[in-house]
């Protein structure tokens, strides 16, 4: 959302200290996002006492360029008073300079291209517990433009605030939803080679987070919520999903023993046969009555376990987890599932001679 501007500036407008600094805090906002302090600025704050000096205006359009340069937006235009020259020591200062400079940042905000925070930010909604009253409060000062939320507590009837402020906010907000708790397949799924049986018995042995699942019946539950939202009484808009939520992690009867599972292709190549089955059905079940807009996403995994890199380090350098015997990492072992979400004319479901369609 493009900074919203305290007073209008028309021909005739006193030249405001407090305008100036509101532009400067707000490049310099737009700054952080890359890592940067604020500009270094001449007289900085201005008071009402501070003498007007063309470098106000003209540094704060070198800072705007920097901000434009980040997203390859190109050379910002000519002034509009002086036939496009600066303002400069003697000349008059016009409304024009105050509101091309605005112009220009506003610019940057509402452009999409490499951003990195005005464009596409988000916000994850809390787990397990209701929106509190600040937690709205800061949802809606940081005004995202999409917003993640777990699907068990939109259900949830303990959840009104979340569900309210689901319901209240833009259209234009995307709304994803993590499937939680996450699903593994049933017995009959694999076959013996593939014997997930030998490991996926529901996590920690209870089914806490995870439950039992088979592709078509996982699909028509990502279905159902959608309808479920999107009943006129609810009104809440999703159009994105995660089939599962950190299944890499949840999958395991033994807690203490997920790491081994994590460095075996066996796992990633499991991982990649079930949601590429979930979408292939996912396919089937929404269009009927061409009316439902159901997108799916590769599923969320966890950030403790390793999905490629093992560590980050504060001077940049990173290590990355390899699985054996391949070597690959486990983004790699599941690059079919990204490439096949991009291709639904590639996808067939499982048949009784191929039960494992990333092998086939």
């Amino acid at each position: 959302m493009p900074t919203q501007w305290t007073n209008e500036i028309t021909s005739g407008s006193p030249v405001r200290a407090s305008d100036l600094n509101e532009l400067r805090d707000a490049i310099d906002r737009n700054r952080m996002p890359y890592g940067e302090a604020g500009y270094s600025w001449t007289d900085n704050p201005l008071t009402n006492a501070t003498p007007i000096k063309a470098v106000h205006f003209t540094e704060a359009k070198t800072a705007i360029q920097g901000l434009w340069t980040h997203k390859s937006m190109g050379t910002i235009g000519g002034w509009t008073a002086r036939s496009g020259d600066a303002p400069s020591s003697g000349t008059p200062v016009y409304a024009t300079d105050l509101t091309d400079l605005r112009g220009w940042l506003n610019a940057y905000e509402l452009d999409t291209t490499g951003a990195v925070y005005s464009a596409r930010r988000g916000l994850h909604l809390r787990n397990a517990g209701d929106m509190r009253p600040n937690d709205i409060i800061a949802a809606k000062m940081f005004d995202p433009q999409f917003v993640v939320v777990l699907s068990d507590d939109i259900i949830a009837d303990t959840r009104p605030n979340l569900v309210a402020y689901l319901q209240e906010i833009s259209s234009s907000v995307e709304i994803f939803v993590r499937m939680y708790p996450t699903t593994y397949p049933a017995s009959d799924y694999t076959t013996t080679v593939d014997t997930y049986n030998d490991w996926l018995t529901g996590v920690y042995g209870t089914g806490l987070f995870s439950e039992e699942l088979n592709p078509p019946a996982l699909a028509q539950r990502i279905v159902d919520l959608y309808d479920y939202c999107t009943d006129p009484s609810r009104n809440i808009i999703i159009t994105a999903f995660y089939p599962g939520n950190e299944p890499e992690l949840v999958w395991f009867n033994d807690p203490n023993d997920w790491q081994t599972y994590l460095r075996t292709d066996h796992l990633w190549d499991d991982l990649n046969a079930y949601y590429r089955d979930v979408y292939y059905w996912v396919q089937q079940k929404k269009d009927v009555g061409h009316t439902r807009d159901i997108k799916l996403y590769p599923p969320c995994f966890s950030n403790s376990a390793f999905v490629g890199v093992a560590s980050y380090f504060p001077n940049g350098d990173v290590t990355f987890q390899s699985l054996s015997p391949s070597g690959q990492k486990g983004a790699d072992r599941v690059r079919n599932t990204i490439e096949y979400y991009q291709a639904v004319d590639k996808w067939s479901p499982k048949t009784e001679t191929s039960r494992n369609p990333c092998l086939a």
